[in-house]
């Protein structure tokens, strides 16, 4: 169970210079908003305690859980997740109500070549469509999934299992 965390940021709103239009622009949450995982963390893989069933090949799956904090006046949060330098984020822009998300993915697992090097932040929205600047980045990476055997997990073709 993940513990709620004090209210530690405070939106402030300031007029935009220049046009004179009122435009508002706003601060970016505090720094250090990202609880865990902590820089440098890792998620297991081939997690028997899911409660997924096990896959011959593939094991049992993984989560993964991120956990920031509370930011006074947000109505939502928006995560998102990737492997450093990827094309396409592998959680993006996924918008949750509290501070904090997790997901399982039974049978799933990330290879040994894609291990490392993924990054994670996220946004604090006050209304709609009003999204906050990013939080910090923070990287995490997956420990390697191994079978009871210690065989790397692996993806057979499907006409090859049982």
């Amino acid at each position: 169970m993940l513990v709620r965390h004090a209210v530690i940021a405070t939106f402030v709103l300031l007029a935009a210079c220049g046009d004179g239009a009122g435009t508002a622009v706003r601060r970016p949450p505090a720094p250090d908003l990202l609880l865990s995982p902590v820089d440098g963390g890792s998620f297991t893989q081939n997690d028997a305690t899911l409660g997924c069933p096990a896959h011959p090949a593939r094991g049992y799956g993984f989560r993964v859980r991120f956990d920031w904090k509370d930011v006074e006046g947000a109505t939502a949060y928006r995560l998102r997740f990737q492997q450093r330098d990827a094309p396409l984020a592998a959680i993006n822009d996924v918008v949750v109500t509290t501070s904090q998300f997790e997901q399982t993915r039974c049978n799933a697992f990330v290879v040994d070549r894609n291990l490392e090097h993924w990054v994670w932040k996220v946004a604090a929205i006050a209304a709609p469509s009003d999204t906050l600047l990013w939080s910090e980045t923070r990287e995490f990476a997956f420990a390697p999934c191994r079978l009871a055997d210690g065989r790397a997990c692996y993806a057979p073709p499907v006409d090859t299992m049982p």
